[in-house]
């Protein structure tokens, strides 16, 4: 009896010890994960496609945005589709880049999910253009972890224009 309860309290002790360990590591990640999320808005803003496409697992992932009903109604186009047109991180940004006027996306309620080597990142996001606002939604990322740090796997975001343009 006292050798079994002399192996628990060992074993107690050392998921005591090892516990805290595991959460700075998971803490780690999360950090690391958030600067993923600083340098894709910063790359936005400083229009850095290099920067920005170093971001990604491959140059062809899925990104899928999902137009919202109240958008589509204001569309004049007949049946335009709730998803938006196949597109890439490198359409985005040379879109972005292109384009002579400021660009920013702000993320807010960051909300980061892993395991160390899978991860999930889920934020309410606003775009503007030019100081304007332009759309906002919720977007949500999968990333994995490679030999060269966090990488995205797939973008999924819906999509809410503003109702005049440039406003």
């Amino acid at each position: 009896m006292k050798r079994t309860l002399a192996a628990i309290l060992t074993a107690s002790v050392l998921m005591a010890f090892t516990q805290p360990s595991f959460a700075a590591t998971i803490q780690e990640h999360r950090d690391q994960i958030q600067h993923v999320v600083e340098t894709f808005r910063d790359s936005i803003i400083k229009k850095d496609a290099a920067t920005f496409m170093q971001l990604f697992l491959k140059r062809d992932i899925p990104w899928i945005g999902v137009v919202s009903d109240q958008s589509l109604a204001r569309h004049k186009t007949p049946n335009p589709g709730k998803l938006l047109p196949n597109i890439t991180p490198k359409d985005y940004i040379d879109a972005v880049s292109q384009d002579k006027t400021p660009f920013e996306e702000t993320f807010e309620n960051v909300r980061i999910d892993t395991d160390g080597e899978l991860a999930q990142v889920w934020f309410d996001y606003t775009s503007y253009n030019a100081g304007h606002k332009q759309d906002w939604g919720k977007e949500a990322w999968q990333l994995v972890k490679t030999k060269d740090g966090w990488k995205i796997n797939s973008v999924i975001f819906s999509v809410e224009s503003s109702p005049v343009p440039g406003r």
